[in-house]
């Protein structure tokens, strides 16, 4: 008989031992707020602002940004192009591109971005047009 002694398994003396206490924290109270107080509803924007982002029904498609890049040019200037396209909406749509050459930190491309768009409102423009606004690498 072959004796193996890494098989070997070494057992514990102690054999049932009690397991530790479970303990749930308890829910905290809301001390400023007294019993019975119900909060307000959350406010929504009543219009477009500053603050606010782009509404959704505003927002230019991603597949279409491409096709819009293809079409006519109404502004170009050094580091800013305006490029739109007709559609057949009742509303215009925008997207605002800024490629990672020009700004390399996305910090600094979403910040340009919101300002970009915070000065845009959509409700004055022309219906009928998609619109990318192109941002380029700022000139030394």
């Amino acid at each position: 008989m072959i004796y193996f002694a890494h098989a070997e398994t070494h057992l514990s003396a102690v054999k049932n031992a009690p397991p530790p206490e479970v303990r749930f924290p308890r829910p905290l109270k809301n001390q400023q707020r007294p019993p019975g107080v119900k909060t307000s509803a959350v406010k929504r924007p009543e219009a477009f602002g500053p603050l606010t982002m782009l509404p959704r029904r505003y927002r230019l498609p991603g597949y279409r940004v491409s096709q819009v890049l293809g079409g006519q040019t109404i502004y170009r200037e050094s580091d800013l192009v305006i490029k739109i396209l007709p559609n057949q909406l009742k509303l215009s749509r925008m997207a605002v591109v800024i490629p990672a050459k020009s700004f390399p930190r996305a910090v600094d491309r979403n910040r340009l971005k919101r300002q970009l768009l915070a000065i845009i409102d959509p409700t004055k423009i022309t219906p009928g047009f998609d619109i990318v606004v192109l941002v380029r690498r700022p000139r030394d």
